[in-house]
């Protein structure tokens, strides 16, 4: 009788796992596109501060021997994730590491329609070593 309580005591304590384990794969952070766009076209750098973030808030760097900084697939991840929600908006990695500050920067285009023109803009992101990637700044 004791090993029943045990074992449903074992199963309990599983599917708990699980669902929490769950849970907080769900909570992940959907981009306000619409904010995205605006500030894209505005090159309003608070909208775009606080989107960013949010989206890289999570992705911690991860080195590798090919990848010193580990951010290279947070940097992928980040724009898979603007592709992915954001339709109105192409996404695509300018370059990886490539501005030489401390910490080191890399950039993403983005393109998105306004009134059937084609603006692009350029967003700086730190990708310091030791920490999450952050919005730096836009230009064109």
């Amino acid at each position: 009788m004791l090993r029943n309580y045990q074992k449903l005591l074992w199963h309990i304590v599983l599917v708990s796992l699980f669902v929490s384990c769950n849970a907080v794969e769900d909570e992940s952070y959907l981009a306000d596109c619409a904010s995205l766009k605006t500030g894209i076209i505005e090159k309003d750098t608070v909208i775009l501060e606080t989107e960013i973030n949010n989206l890289t808030s999570d992705l911690e760097p991860k080195p590798t021997n090919s990848d010193p900084l580990g951010h290279e697939q947070n940097l992928e991840t980040l724009v898979a994730s603007l592709n992915n929600q954001c339709e109105r908006l192409s996404v695509e990695i300018k370059c990886y590491v490539c501005i030489k500050t401390l910490p080191a920067q890399s950039e993403i285009l983005l393109q998105t329609d306004s009134s059937g023109i084609l603006v692009t803009r350029v967003i700086d992101i730190l990708t310091p070593y030791n920490e999450s990637m952050t919005f730096f700044g836009v230009h064109e």
